[in-house]
């Protein structure tokens, strides 16, 4: 492929994935970069890698998705509103109340004192 088809072809791909022109329906796209001089193949070629990249926006060179930072660079810090507070109030909750219902079944019953017959019991195999 020679430099200039390369180049509309990387213009092609920037076109497809820019968000304004997702917005608008596929046959004014394709009508649009045939205006420009593309064949169906290489329109073909662009959507595929267009469509790759919108899946994969932030997969990075290294081998892990997720956003790239440089390494001077601090990840972008998003503050919690009311829902992540209200979540964890709730999971938070649900686990205390989990760990006291099996804290009340099963290790406070070994915690109490024996009863006073127990101790009578126990005075009379002794004697």
């Amino acid at each position: 492929m020679d430099p200039q088809r390369a180049e509309l072809m990387q213009q092609a791909i920037q076109f497809l994935s820019d968000p304004q022109t997702r917005s608008s329906t596929l046959v004014q796209r394709i009508q649009f970069l045939e205006a420009r001089g593309l064949t169906n193949d290489e329109i073909t070629r662009a959507i595929v890698t267009a469509n790759q990249s919108a899946v994969n926006p932030g997969y990075n060179s290294y081998g892990s998705a997720g956003p790239a930072t440089l390494p001077g660079q601090n990840p972008v810090h998003v503050p919690w509103d009311w829902r992540d507070y209200f979540i964890a109030a709730v999971v938070s909750g649900s686990v205390m109340l989990g760990a006291h219902a099996i804290a009340k079944k099963y290790l406070f019953p070994h915690l109490k004192p024996p009863t006073l017959s127990a101790y009578e019991a126990d005075k009379e195999a002794l004697a």
